[in-house]
């Protein structure tokens, strides 16, 4: 019997992991380079956040309630002057 991992790659389990490892190496990948360059990132985020800041009656709605609630704390923060996501 072989228990190498070449017996079992048509099993479902080996595809699964092979496409996790797959997809986890693109997510590490892209926080890689997300981390070379933040600014590239952040700042048109920020203005397109900005953006919407008092120009649309949901966002300025979602916004509290996603601050007020536990399972969204930490992920918005909202000032008088700005919005910016953490």
């Amino acid at each position: 019997m072989d228990y190498g991992l070449e017996a079992n790659t048509s099993e479902p389990g080996v595809r699964r992991l092979r496409r996790n490892l797959l997809i986890s190496g693109f997510v590490f990948l892209g926080a890689f380079v997300l981390a070379l360059a933040p600014e590239r990132f952040d700042r048109p985020l920020t203005r397109l956040v900005n953006g919407l800041a008092h120009r649309s009656q949901l966002f300025d709605y979602l916004v509290p309630a996603f601050s007020k609630f536990p399972t969204f704390s930490g992920v918005v923060l909202h000032g008088p002057h700005l919005v910016l996501l953490v």
